[in-house]
Order: structure tokens, then sequence, then C-alpha cells
């Protein structure tokens, strides 16, 4: 049985005309900007607007970020405990499913700057100089201020096994920065990404305070997901099949599922314009399919 519309006819012409000048705060977020270091490799990201909000987790993965925050907050009272605040962690699995996303939500529950690593510009094609460059990167952000965030993190494992004239030499740059984990500060922040966790060297995965699997969403959080990206379009949504759309998406990454989510939300907008429709243009399921 078809939704009935509200009786106050809605105007799709006037829905819209709302979101007619760009202020969507979180897209701009997302640009990078503020180039900060000597080699242009680093770059600061505004994560302020960002909350647990904006990210479907399952319920353990959600606490262990809260956990985190909490004893970063109440750091002096664990001290007298000899008990160090976890400042050490690392993202990893598939791809799109919101490594990134969830740095920085953490980012701005701990209100620090977010810097982020450009891993692959670190490395040169004398490792001697790539090891100066990460020890310079660590010891400008190792402080209460900021969270480093090196994404693609298994890149330097990568390296190290293609270059086996240089072995040795790459063995040393893995060296040096296992090191400069080793005696991180305990109030600095650092976080690590990998899609790839397999390649990275155990004695790495040791040294971290918390390595965090970040699964494939479930059809359950799938529906969420989708339900929070049409929430803009309330007004105009009607008879919605949310669980035909989870089975639709399943086994994606919600990367994916964004970009078909969009893409369909965007012709079905350019249909409108396109035809110039004011009335009885609802969203439904079929623009989906």
């Amino acid at each position: 049985m078809k939704k009935t519309p509200n009786k106050k006819e809605i105007d799709i012409n006037s829905f819209l005309s709302k979101y007619n000048t760009s202020n969507n705060s979180k897209n701009q977020t997302l640009s990078t900007n503020d180039f900060s270091s000597a080699y242009n490799d680093v770059y600061h990201i505004d994560t302020s607007d960002f909350s647990l909000k904006d990210i479907i987790l399952p319920k353990k993965i959600e606490e262990e970020i809260r956990y985190m925050v909490y004893e970063q907050e109440n750091k002096v009272f664990f001290e007298k405990f000899n008990l160090i605040p976890s400042n050490k962690v690392l993202f990893y699995w598939n791809p799109g499913c919101g490594k990134t996303r969830l740095s920085f939500i953490l980012s701005s529950l701990l209100k620090r700057e977010l810097k982020v690593v450009n891993l692959s510009r670190l490395i040169s094609p004398h490792l001697w100089e790539t090891s100066a460059n990460i020890s310079w990167i660590f010891n400008k952000y190792w402080n209460k201020d900021y969270i480093l965030f090196i994404d693609e993190f298994d890149i330097i494992w990568r390296l190290r096994w293609d270059n086996n004239n240089e072995h040795n030499e790459m063995k040393r740059v893995v060296n040096s920065l296992l090191q400069l984990i080793d005696f991180l500060p305990s109030d600095a922040f650092l976080i690590l990404a990998t899609n790839d966790i397999d390649i990275i060297d155990k004695a790495l995965i040791r040294r971290l305070d918390k390595s965090i699997e970040i699964p494939m969403p479930t059809t359950s959080n799938i529906k969420k997901y989708i339900k929070s990206k049409l929430k803009i379009f309330n007004d105009i949504v009607w008879e919605i099949d949310y669980s035909f759309l989870a089975k639709k998406y399943k086994w994606l990454s919600y990367s994916y599922i964004e970009k078909e989510i969009e893409d369909s939300l965007k012709k079905f907008l350019i249909e409108y314009k396109k035809w110039n429709l004011k009335k009885d243009n609802f969203i439904t399921t079929e623009i989906f399919k």
C-alpha cells in the first residue's frame, strides 16, 4: 500500500532551494590545506565537526574509542597508578570501511589537530634520507597538541621486501621507525592505518597499544548508513525499502555504498531539474535500482 503524501503539498523546488549554496562544512573539512612541513609531506585537516554520529561502528569498536578518549582525558589519574593511557593505535582491514573517517572522529573527540602524513613522499631514493624524514615528522608532531595519522602504513614493509639489493638499508629504515614508536612520549598520539596487516612485521604490532579491525558493514549497519545518507532528503523520501537496499549493497564497503547512493541521488536531481518537476516526485527505492 502506497504511503500517502502530507496534505500540505511538498514543493521540491522550495526543498532544494535550501541547498543552493555550498555550506556543507563536513565536505570542506575533507579537503587538504595548510601544508605545514618543510618537506610538504604533512597536511592539516579540520576535524572539529566530526563525531561518532558520523560513522556506524560495531558496539565493541565504539567502546574501544570511548575508552581511549577517557584515558586521555583522565591521564593524571592513570599516571598515579603508573599506567600510561593508550596513545598508539592501528586501524586495519578492508579499504573503504571507515579507518580514515574514524581517525578524523578520534581527533575531534580528543580536541587535537590532525596531521596527516603522506608516507610515500617521505620515501627517498637515498634511504638514509627516508629515516631522516620520518624522524623529522615524529619529532615535530609528537606532543599534546597533535595527532599524527599515517595512512597506508604498509608501504614501508612493501619496500623492504621489494628492494632486495638494498634490503639491509630498508631494514635500518624499519628499525628506525620502530625505535621512534618505542620512544613516543606519553603526551603524543599516533594513528596508523593499513589495508594489509599481514605484511606488517609483528614487531610493530607488539609496540602498539591497540590494533583495531574495522570490519565490512553488516546488513543492519548498511540500513542505518543508508538512512543517515538520506536524512537530508527526509521531506521527499517516499517508500524506501531499506531491507532491499541492504541486501543489494551487502559485502560492499561504506565508501562504495556512499558512491552508489550519491550517484543515484545525483541522477534523480538531474532528472528533476531537466523536467522541472514541482510535485509528486519523491525519492523511492526505484531510483537506486
